[in-house]
């Protein structure tokens, strides 16, 4: 929360799903609202899932690429991370 809204070069938060032993991506953003992320997860990532969207983005352990760009999951935190490093480079 807070320190997404300080910390302005703060792109995707990383974080240990509550419910799963799953891992989320989430785009950190600039305010409240629709469409005001920083960073959105690859056109081509959007709506997959499991093996389709591990063969697509490269990344082991996909889970689910939410279709509007802003939210996914991976199975492990490292792929979370992989996940949330190659969306910032492919952003740049």
């Amino acid at each position: 929360g807070s320190a997404v809204k300080v910390y302005k070069n703060i792109k995707l938060v990383v974080f240990p799903d509550k419910y799963s032993t799953n891992w989320c991506i989430q785009t950190a953003t600039d305010a409240d609202g629709y469409d005001n992320d920083r960073v959105k997860f690859p056109e081509e990532w959007r709506g997959l899932n499991n093996g389709a969207l591990t063969v697509v983005s490269g990344v082991e352990g996909c889970v689910f690429c939410h279709l509007g760009g802003w939210f996914a999951v991976n199975k492990t935190k490292e792929g979370a991370v992989e996940m949330a490093t190659k969306t910032i480079l492919l952003a740049s």
